[in-house]
């Protein structure tokens, strides 16, 4: 049976091990936030990109006469679709330590 200093020092070895594995962890957190935001401003640009794309897809629409609408409607949802969709993209990929896949 072992006595209570060595139940006492196998109890106090086990705590400094769960010390040691915090502070990792917590290093690995403060770099995947450094990383982070180094990358924000690109991934930011990104979205912007996007933005920028729907709005010119929007002008189109408004300077398409009645008639053009129905011919070209499929084609304009197609590329709204896209943009949606890499919109989401971009915006998934800025959160908190994600990176492009």
């Amino acid at each position: 049976m072992e006595s209570k200093e060595e139940y006492r020092q196998g109890l106090e070895k086990q705590l400094d091990e769960w010390i040691k594995e915090l502070d990792k962890l917590g290093s690995k957190a403060e770099e995947a936030v450094t990383k982070t935001v180094k990358k924000l401003p690109e991934k930011m640009a990104v979205l912007d990109k996007k933005i920028e794309e729907g709005r010119a897809k929007l002008k189109e629409l408004v300077e398409m006469n009645e008639d053009s609408l129905e011919s070209l409607k499929e084609g304009f949802d197609t590329s709204w679709k896209s943009l949606k969709k890499g919109f989401r993209k971009a915006a998934e990929q800025s959160k908190w330590g994600k990176d492009e896949k």
